[in-house]
């Protein structure tokens, strides 16, 4: 393998990790939002999960959100 071929490699791999982690980031900040605005509207945060083997990411609360923080609770996701 020449060393052109071994960079090109070398700044896939490199690219692929930074991606995985900037999706990281977002999806902490995007349930983090959901979760503040619940703790805000008096609701209780029981579960904060984040799974890449499913792909799948949710915050499970121990009552549901009062009506009126709905909206707040839907953008908060967005928001953060």
């Amino acid at each position: 393998m020449n060393a052109t071929k071994k960079h090109q490699i070398q700044n896939y791999v490199l690219s692929l990790l930074i991606l995985l982690v900037i999706l990281l980031i977002y999806t902490v900040l995007h349930e983090g939002g959901h979760a503040l605005v619940a703790i805000l509207s008096g609701s209780q945060v029981r579960e904060f999960n984040i799974n890449f083997f499913n792909i799948s990411a949710h915050v499970g609360l121990t009552s549901d959100i009062k009506p009126s923080w709905l909206p707040a609770f839907n953008i908060a996701g967005v928001g953060m």
